[in-house]
């Protein structure tokens, strides 16, 4: 026989909800207040472990240097070119670069690190424990190291060294490429030591003696990789756009190895600019000893000619005889002198031009011999191979920089032949000027002897190559003076300087990191946590998802765990503790949100809610107000409240007619421990309970005992898990709908709202029950099954309580005014 009552369980729905920021915030905020010694514990435990981390990190220092790049002229930033030069590549469509940027790449390549790290010895490295972390040993060091073989590319080795005492040592634990070499022995100073890198030894550079015990790791690395490590703690840089000035930062764990290699990099530096401005010197040195020799050569010849001259035409003196007639004839000389010396420099330079056309060999610079304009030209051309020349090492023949600097002086070498092969024209064209004119004074001076003359030839051809032969020496002289007094291009404006702080690690950051983390794990914890737990938590769930009245949150009782769940009774303790408190503040509210609640039901969505505790509780704290208070076991499936407060014939038998008088299944106050609380058990488990409810004996039994009582206390069964909480329901004034927090499904509410809107349960009230402050501290639900047809129900055991907080902040006036506003 079916009821009207009967609650079908509807599916649950997931309603869609909008993002509420404030509560959120509140929820953050309340989990903050509930979880501070979970915070607090992160927060140490996570400061602990970062402090232990920037302990652990080596201390590094840095050290900075200005240098000022300076022109040939000793000008500030005149290493950019000329005005004149510019214009020249640009009519060639090259623009001149930024050299400033050239010299930053090599102050930074490898080169010139690889030099530092040769003659400072930096790809052998000292260290010794020093608290969590390790100290590098740099000047101060008890030995030193000497490896007899090259490191190869991939060659690394490691051992540590126990000082004894002046004259020997430990050597241990010996890692070549991460492989135990299996070495320990005791060794004297200066004995050579076996190992997978080759020999080794090591020399003593202080008095051991009284030194306590240390244990130095040595670490040896390959050059190369020992050069790019030092290079990756190099910066240099512009000051600005507008200066000519170069920062160079270096950070290292020793301070004086941090000013050492900076020093030591200004001074391979310098020695790189010197060695290249040398080699243009050179260049022009042997060049000019070959045309020394040649044109020696040819003076000498030249001499012997003149005097086997004289000696066969026995001519002493030609001066006094044609003093007078030859003077005119010198002017003329002189002039084609001139032509002929400046036409055998620019041959000889043209010559030069065509037989060397490397890119990498500067031209020889012959200042007084030659046009000023094409002076210039060679001076810029020997720069760009200079410049050339030292990138070449480090860059590719293809890189931008390279194929910029190829076009510059393929350029400016064309420029140079141009111009020589211009001035070449010209002279010959002054030197046959010349020549017309002396030729044409010789034929007035027909009346000379042709002796004279020819000694005239052989004289003027010594002349010629004598003048040429000295302007030579003197050249050479001065390029052998340019090589003595050559330096570099740059001043040193800031020798390496910094702060005894070092600069690394960054201990308030690592804190504060360390702190945000402290903060961050249990925040994400907590916020994981809360998204996944769909339970219901408390207050704001029940009334963010229904317009249902919350009359009561009971805390958890912490000795709920020495009792059965259901078994519990604390309303009847004369000691006032938190849950008692609760079930006053139940008992205000029930009676405040109407008027006449006689009869109450207590029901739940599922077993293990706590609807036996809470009616049990309630029916006891209501007799206390001496009232005259009757509990009722309803539910007759389970018959929990009657296993437990007496389990003779009651409810069932009343029903079904075995027994007529109310007062036979009426046990009194006293009969069990409720004390003051009449209680009717259950009674037999009948074979149909759904329909010994609905019968009319039920309603007369209510009607009967409403004018006895002044309160009636149903316990019933589950509402979504048999037909009954729904059967009983008609006689009910109020329903109690008990929500075991950390236990009933948010989901639900929904569902509980629609019972309420359907009218499946009148006058619902909510209670939530087993309301905790930590919700890493809940109980999962007191035992409770049901078996209807053949299946039986399921066993869920667990304890109730924990010790609960923060009664007053539940359970305050605000509750009360809250309700107050829902009934008007």
């Amino acid at each position: 026989m079916a009821n009207q009552n009967y609650i079908n369980p509807p599916a649950v729905q997931q309603e869609t909800e909008d993002i509420d920021w404030l509560s959120i915030v509140r929820a953050c905020t309340g989990t903050l207040r509930r979880q501070w010694r979970w915070f607090v514990f992160s927060i140490i435990v996570c400061g602990c472990l970062a402090f232990l981390y920037e302990r652990k990190q080596p201390r590094v220092y840095q050290r900075q240097a200005v240098i000022e790049i300076e022109g040939a002229d000793g000008s500030s930033g005149s290493r950019r070119m000329p005005s004149n030069m510019n214009a020249l590549l640009e009519l060639n469509g090259i623009t001149a670069g930024d050299q400033l940027q050239n010299e930053i790449f090599i102050l930074q390549s490898h080169r010139l690190i690889e030099r530092v790290v040769t003659r400072l010895k930096l790809d052998v490295d000292y260290s010794v424990k020093n608290g969590l972390g390790q100290s590098t040993l740099y000047k101060k060091r008890p030995f030193e190291a000497t490896f007899l073989r090259p490191a190869e590319i991939d060659e690394d080795i490691t051992f540590k060294v126990d000082l004894i005492d002046n004259q020997k040592f430990r050597i241990f634990d010996v890692r070549y490429k991460d492989e135990d070499c299996r070495i320990d022995k005791v060794v004297a100073y200066g004995q050579r030591i076996a190992t997978p890198a080759g020999n080794v030894y090591l020399t003593r550079k202080m008095n051991l003696e009284g030194l306590e015990p240390t244990t130095v790791t040595v670490s040896r690395l390959p050059v190369f990789t020992a050069t790019e490590m030092y290079r990756s703690k190099l910066s240099c840089g512009e000051i600005d756009k507008e200066s000519s000035l170069i920062v160079l930062t270096f950070q290292d764990t020793n301070k004086k190895r941090a000013e050492d290699f900076l020093n030591v990099l200004l001074d391979v530096y310098k020695e790189d600019i010197i060695d290249g401005k040398n080699r243009i010197a050179e260049s022009t040195a042997i060049f000019i000893d070959s045309r020394i020799k040649i044109i020696g050569d040819e003076l000498n010849d030249v001499e012997g000619s003149l005097a086997r001259f004289k000696e066969r035409n026995q001519i002493v003196d030609f001066e006094k005889s044609a003093q007078s007639a030859l003077e005119e004839q010198r002017t003329l000389r002189l002039s084609m002198l001139q032509a002929e010396v400046q036409l055998s420099v620019a041959e000889y330079l043209e010559d030069f031009l065509k037989n060397n056309s490397k890119a990498d060999q500067v031209i020889p610079v012959l200042n007084d011999m030659v046009d000023q304009g094409i002076q210039q030209q060679i001076t810029e051309y020997n720069k760009l191979v200079l410049e050339r020349n030292r990138l070449a090492p480090n860059t590719g023949e293809n890189s931008p920089v390279m194929n910029d600097l190829n076009q510059k002086l393929i350029a400016t070498n064309e420029a140079i032949r141009a111009s020589v092969h211009s001035l070449v024209n010209t002279l010959r064209l002054r030197a046959e000027s010349a020549r017309r004119n002396e030729n044409t004074f010789n034929t007035i001076l027909s009346g000379v002897p042709n002796i004279e003359k020819s000694a005239g030839d052989i004289k003027r051809q010594q002349e010629i190559k004598s003048a040429l032969y000295s302007y030579l020496l003197n050249k050479r002289e001065e390029v052998a003076l340019q090589l003595a007094i050559n330096e570099a291009n740059i001043r040193t404006v800031e020798y390496p300087l910094g702060f005894e702080r070092p600069v690394a690690p960054h201990s308030m950051i690592i804190m504060a990191i360390g702190l945000f983390i402290g903060i961050l794990i249990p925040t994400a914890v907590f916020t994981i946590r809360s998204y996944m737990d769909t339970a219901v938590r408390g207050r704001k769930d029940i009334e963010d998802a229904t317009d249902l009245n919350v009359i009561g949150e009971i805390p958890r009782w912490e000795d709920a765990n020495k009792l059965g769940d259901s078994e519990t009774l604390i309303a009847t303790d004369e000691t006032n503790n938190t849950v008692t408190e609760a079930f006053r503040m139940l008992r205000y509210g029930l009676s405040f949100i109407r008027k006449h609640n006689q009869v109450v039901m207590c029901t739940s969505a599922t077993p293990g809610q706590g609807k036996t505790f809470v009616s049990r509780n309630l029916a006891a704290i209501l007799a206390r107000a001496d009232k005259r208070v009757i509990l009722i076991d309803a539910d007759i499936r389970k018959r929990t409240q009657s296993k437990q407060l007496g389990n003779r014939f009651g409810l069932t038998s009343y029903l079904n007619g075995d027994i007529t008088r109310v007062e036979e299944i009426i046990i009194s106050r006293g009969g069990t421990n409720l004390q003051d609380v009449d209680f009717i058990p259950a009674g037999l488990l009948p074979p149909n309970p759904a329909e010994l409810l609905m019968d009319a004996r039920f309603d007369e039994l209510i009607d009967e005992l409403r004018s006895r009582y002044d309160y009636i206390i149903i316990d019933t069964t589950p509402a979504l898990q048999v037909a009954d909480a729904g059967i009983v329901s008609r006689v009910a004034d109020q329903t109690l709908f008990i929500i075991r927090v950390g236990v009933q499904d948010r989901h639900f509410l929904p569902t509980l709202q629609r019972l309420s809107d359907d009218k499946q349960l009148g006058n619902i009230s909510v209670v939530l029950n087993d309301c905790v402050n930590n919700v890493l501290g809940y109980g999962y639900g007191y035992g409770y099954g049901y078996g209807y047809g053949h299946t039986a129900g399921r066993q869920n055991h667990a304890k109730h309580g924990n010790k609960s907080s923060g009664l007053s902040k539940k359970l305050s006036a605000g509750v009360l005014h809250r309700l107050n506003n829902r009934k008007q």
